[in-house]
């Protein structure tokens, strides 16, 4: 049997970003007055700048934007393309089955890692993280009605399936831009900003934020989920266990449910305990296969 190995700093640096992310359904609820694109545009605004700051105070580090246009490609259609096929997905669709679908991005992320790594995919993977995806399922349908797929809603799934690929081609191709600084994820948060600031002057009314709670509730957003969670994302990927960091994505949505349970915003219920244990076994299932076979 092989020793229980600890994770490394980076990749424990992956479960840190997953950790940040589950605030972020707080901070969308606090921000819930504001159109959301127009809160992207603010909250990468806000990242871009706190990472500006670095380039500008830390030596040698403003040569991280200087990158091949492929490079940039990637970054921007990964982040600005996962939101806008998002919140597209949440406008057009039921948000619980469009959540729902576009958390299938974990469960992709590990299938590609298994592709790029052996040339196949294994049956554990697969296995696994369709149980750990099922724990996903009970917190999207628990307590809420579920409405069937309908052709309506079409364009909606659709759109919530290619953010979940999105994302998943995103972290892929992070994984493998080890040359790559995180520092460079500065750039790619602004020009975000930029394009979701145009996509809100087209698609959405003109927004003023008079209350100080919601502007804080957004500095937030671009300060943790939606800002320092993407850096340490970005090194995880590049130094640490990327398919141990897929796996614990899972984690992403109860950790959410679990805070906003915490913190009285949400009730608790059967189906948060459920998905935790259907998320450490699918966890545990893809760990053995994978413990199963030595490389080759």
């Amino acid at each position: 049997m092989r020793p229980i190995s600890i994770p490394s700093v980076h990749t424990l640096i992956g479960f840190l970003a997953i950790l940040i992310w589950s605030t972020l359904a707080l901070l969308t609820t606090a921000t819930a007055s504001v159109p959301p694109f127009a809160a992207n545009a603010i909250a990468f605004g806000v990242a871009a700048l706190a990472g500006g700051i670095r380039l500008v105070v830390v030596p040698g580090t403003r040569a991280a934007l200087d990158q091949p246009l492929s490079v940039w490609a990637v970054g921007i259609a990964g982040l600005f393309g996962f939101h806008a096929l998002y919140f597209t997905a949440l406008r057009m669709a039921p948000p619980a089955q469009a959540g729902l679908i576009s958390n299938l991005w974990p469960l992709f992320l590990v299938i590609g890692l298994d592709c790029l790594e052996r040339g196949r995919v294994r049956g554990g993977t697969v296995c696994g993280g369709l149980c750990a995806f099922a724990g996903v399922c009970l917190l999207a349908v628990s307590g809420r009605d579920v409405v069937g797929f309908t052709w309506h809603n079409l364009v909606g799934y659709t759109c919530a399936l290619a953010s979940a690929l999105v994302w998943a081609w995103y972290s892929l191709a992070t994984s493998r831009m080890r040359a790559v600084p995180s520092d460079a994820v500065t750039g790619f948060c602004f020009a975000t900003a930029i394009f979701s600031a145009m996509a809100h002057a087209v698609a959405e009314p003109a927004v003023r934020i008079d209350d100080p709670a919601v502007l804080f509730a957004l500095i937030g957003l671009g300060l943790g989920p939606v800002g320092l969670a993407f850096f340490l994302w970005d090194h995880a990927l590049k130094a640490g266990n990327a398919y141990a960091i897929g796996f614990a994505s899972f984690l992403t949505p109860v950790l959410s449910t679990s805070l906003l349970v915490i913190l009285g915003v949400s009730e608790s219920g059967w189906s948060l305990v459920s998905a935790c244990v259907l998320i450490a076994l699918g966890a545990a299932v893809a760990r053995l296969n994978r413990a199963a076979r030595p490389r080759r």
